[in-house]
């Protein structure tokens, strides 16, 4: 079921009762690294709460990095970590995935998080094929925009992340419009990487205590990740 939001600035299609449950969301950004409009998918995986992930583009990651360094020594800042999203907080306490571990999206994408060794293995199976695939086709959408006619602007550059938190996955896509053709595209990749996490579901995670690694924002209640009617 399609609805707008309360600010009529975006949708919200609710999750299908048959299938694979996941929700579809397009509005205003809900973070700074993506500007603009953006496209939200979010589905349930089964994994233990503890454990997190990212995975974007290698350049978006290292530009989060030096914002990130920049907050850490900026002597004024009061409220460092309740400021800004969880992701950028996990670039300090998880782990980077090496080259070996992000499978066929090495080179040209980064990942963290604090069990590397389930994300590298998630990656590898249909998952990283499939997000490599969506990610070439996205570029060469992304290209033929840029070129339509009176158009001078550049490619805009691939400004994604797909997020693994407190049991749900979620995609989350810079698209300046919805358009069917690419949020359809999206879903699919999505779908194949929600089910690859669903797999590991049955599959006891380390838990904290084991890896040592605590996400703070586990502690302070509700994710500040509302969905876009809130």
């Amino acid at each position: 079921m399609l609805k707008l939001t309360h600010e009529r600035d975006g949708f919200v299609i609710e999750p299908a009762r048959e299938g694979l449950p996941l929700r579809i969301e397009w509005g205003p950004s809900q973070r700074p690294y993506l500007s603009g409009m953006e496209l939200r998918l979010r589905g349930e995986t089964g994994i233990e709460p503890h454990v997190y992930g990212a995975l974007m583009p290698q350049g978006q990651l290292e530009t989060l990095e030096r914002a990130l360094f920049e907050q850490s020594t900026d002597s004024v800042q009061t409220r460092f970590d309740g400021e800004m999203p969880e992701e950028m907080r996990w670039l300090a306490m998880g782990e980077r995935l090496d080259a070996t571990q992000l499978g066929p999206l090495r080179g040209d994408f980064a990942g963290v998080a604090n069990q590397a060794q389930w994300m590298a293995e998630w990656l590898a199976g249909p998952t990283g094929d499939a997000l490599h695939g969506w990610a070439q086709a996205e570029l060469q959408r992304l290209a033929a925009t840029a070129r339509k006619p009176g158009s001078r602007e550049k490619p805009a550059a691939l400004g994604w992340a797909l997020l693994v938190h407190r049991s749900r996955l979620v995609w989350r896509q810079s698209l300046a419009a919805p358009d069917a053709a690419a949020i359809a595209s999206a879903r699919r990749a999505f779908q194949v990487a929600l089910l690859g996490a669903r797999g590991f579901a049955s599959h006891p995670l380390p838990s904290q205590m084991d890896t040592g690694q605590t996400d703070p924002a586990s502690q302070q209640g509700p994710a500040s990740d509302p969905p876009a009617e809130d």
